[in-house]
């Protein structure tokens, strides 16, 4: 049978909602204030005389701390006795935009004699300083440049949270946006200022997955919601959730999406697309009433839409398809039919389907099959399917009533979809025609 799935590919509101681009930027250099040592330890190891030691700290959003180790020295005699400091020392730590955020930066012990004279917290290699560079190049407009040195800087610095939000816009302004979301999740904590280019990053990245990784596509949705709760955003969770089979969630947040557009100034080609995905969700969900009204709403904004038809159809015939193999050849037929009425397109298929649906079971209707065939027949009666569903009706009846015309004339059907088939290059269908011709009773 003939698929078809409505795209997934873009989202629906990108336009109308967020625009990527270097102004989101601007007020970042203002908004840091970096870690600070509020009571510096007490060395354990003996102190070799006078000196500084840079020792490296990652102090995180809570004020904890971890050493990760020496900078530079200028009596290497006093590390140890540096490291010592460091690590006993109580700290808070830095922030961006008032938020408590986790980050790296050098802190600077000084020695004078046998005594610690100073301990200074410094932001030349922290995460202010090491990441400065990199908004810069954001600000201007170098985004490749920007994305190659916080590659570098995250794969030195992977815990740094002001480096994988440096990345995370890198990749959305260069339209990585799965790794842009990616880089986002390591940063935890998004500063205000880059909520929406995060969410937009988090709900372009839903939708690019959706098919390959349903599970990370539901996440990322999540994410993209919670950071910002746009039309784009219940866009791409409803997108993941139906991804995920999950009808109910899925049609709840494609309504919020689709309320939000229709309030907003979104256009008719990002309408069309919620309203399609609106209606595979409803119809996933069995709600009949919803998906018709988009259907509806599909053909009104774009006439020559063949969406809706396709996708009706589509659930008719999985529908038929699930009923056959639970044993309810009437209920598949009426399935098929429905599907082949609401997509004329199609309808061959839907009619040869019914045909095949009352062919099985103990007691095979073959009048009812062929009635069923005739109407495929009667759309393209070069159809090899539609033709083997004619040819086993009639060689069945002929067999039944030993009416060798009637079975001679369904040996003919059975001949041309023989060769319809071998002509299409469909080896297996031709071998199911002729295994089926060989078993007809002499």
């Amino acid at each position: 049978m003939k698929r078809f799935a409505i795209s997934l590919a873009a989202l629906a509101l990108t336009a109308a909602s967020v625009a990527l681009g270097a102004p989101a930027l601007a007020v970042y250099s203002t908004d840091y204030v970096p870690p600070k040592a509020l009571k510096m330890g007490t060395p354990q190891h003996s102190i070799a005389g006078s000196g500084t030691v840079v020792v490296k700290v990652l102090v995180h959003a809570d004020g904890s701390a971890q050493v990760q180790g020496v900078i530079r020295s200028s009596n290497h005699a006093n590390d140890a006795a540096a490291l010592d400091v460091a690590r006993g020392a109580k700290y808070r730590a830095g922030t961006r935009g008032g938020q408590p955020v986790t980050t790296f930066y050098d802190f600077t012990v000084k020695f004078n004699g046998k005594a610690v004279s100073e301990g200074t917290s410094e932001g030349s290699s922290g995460s202010e300083g090491g990441t400065a560079s990199i908004y810069r190049m954001l600000r201007a407009g170098n985004y490749a440049g920007a994305k190659s040195a916080a590659t570098s800087y995250t794969t030195a610095h992977p815990d740094d949270a002001s480096g994988q939000v440096a990345l995370g816009l890198a990749n959305a302004f260069t339209n990585d946006n799965i790794a842009a979301a990616q880089a986002f999740e390591k940063a935890g904590t998004i500063p205000s200022e880059y909520r929406n280019v995060a969410a937009q990053s988090y709900a372009l990245a839903a939708v690019q997955s959706q098919k390959d990784n349903p599970t990370q596509a539901l996440a990322f949705g999540n994410k993209a919601v919670s950071l910002a709760p746009s039309g784009n955003s219940y866009f791409a969770l409803g997108v993941a959730e139906l991804a995920s089979n999950d009808a109910t969630s899925a049609e709840r947040d494609l309504q919020k999406a689709r309320s939000m557009a229709l309030s907003g100034k979104a256009s008719k080609s990002e309408r069309e697309n919620i309203d399609s995905e609106l209606m595979q969700a409803a119809l996933l969900a069995k709600d009949q009433t919803t998906a018709q009204a988009m259907a509806d709403d599909i053909k009104q904004i774009n006439p020559s839409s063949t969406a809706p038809a396709r996708a009706m159809a589509n659930y008719y015939y999985a529908e038929g398809q699930a009923a056959s193999k639970a044993g309810k050849p009437d209920d598949a037929v009426a399935d098929y039919e429905k599907g082949a009425a609401a997509n004329p397109e199609w309808a061959v298929t839907g009619y040869t389907n019914a045909a095949f649906v009352m062919s099985q079971g103990d007691k095979p209707d073959f009048n009812k099959m062929k009635a069923e065939a005739d109407k495929a027949i009667a759309l393209n009666p070069n159809d090899p399917n539609a033709n083997f569903a004619e040819g086993i009706a009639l060689t069945q009846l002929g067999v039944q009533n030993k009416d060798a015309a009637k079975k001679q004339q369904g040996l003919e059907y059975l001949k041309k979809a023989d060769a319809q088939a071998k002509a299409a290059n469909n080896t297996t269908l031709a071998a199911q025609i002729e295994n089926f011709i060989n078993g007809i009773p002499k």
